[in-house]
């Protein structure tokens, strides 16, 4: 279905960068009957405390989700973890991205959709993601090595900055097209008060929405 080239959703690549600028504006979708009309996305690739991002690419029956928040916003810091406390923080803020992204991303509950993770990461060098665990093997062990260890040593351990970032793949009992798309963030994540949500599909559009209740017509 073409979605195979969206890859992990890491900062500069995938879905969000394929998306022509023109349409980052175009503000056509969620606004039926019921629906929430959308404010102004924010800035491209911003780190915006209490925002979260989703980029949703949609085709028929399937689509792929990519979402990106601040760390502050699924675990509580952004510094590479220091203590015991801060690394179950951390692993549980990665869990709840892995386990429970479709409580805060609710689809048509009549498509019956399921939610695959395919990639959680964060900025500190480690993947939440169990059956991707070769990114921690021997063939890709440079990220634990000196000449990239900076995503989680001193040099860098000081970061003002950390993202969470994921990519899901969506499958459906029916056409994702015209049906609506509820977002419950607070049920997770309560940090998340606004999504910058783009979608790309029989209508593309894109908008900031409440985190906490939004309604959006796809």
């Amino acid at each position: 279905m073409g979605m195979a080239g969206m890859g992990p959703g890491r900062r500069g690549h995938g879905l969000g960068a394929t998306i022509p600028g023109a349409l980052l504006l175009v503000f056509l979708g969620g606004c039926g009957e019921g629906a929430d009309a959308p404010r102004p996305l924010g800035a491209e690739g911003a780190h915006e405390h209490g925002v979260a991002r989703l980029d949703l690419s949609i085709e028929g029956s399937e689509g792929a989700l990519q979402f990106r928040a601040p760390a502050a916003e699924i675990y509580g810091f952004e510094h590479a973890p220091r203590t015991e406390e801060e690394m179950a923080r951390r692993e549980a803020g990665l869990r709840a991205v892995r386990e429970r992204i479709a409580e805060a991303v609710r689809f048509a509950p009549e498509l019956e959709c399921s939610i695959s993770v395919r990639d959680v990461a964060d900025d500190h060098g480690a993947h939440g993601h169990d059956d991707h665990g070769a990114h921690g093997h021997d063939d890709h062990g440079a990220h634990g090595h000196d000449d990239h260890g900076a995503h989680g040593h001193d040099d860098h351990g000081d970061h003002s900055h950390s993202d969470v970032e994921a990519t899901f793949d969506i499958t459906c009992a029916g056409p994702l097209a015209g049906s609506r798309l509820t977002l419950a963030f607070d049920r997770v994540f309560p940090g998340i008060v606004d999504v910058d949500l783009q979608v790309v599909g029989e209508r593309s559009f894109g908008g900031r929405y409440r985190a906490a209740g939004a309604r959006i017509d796809l």
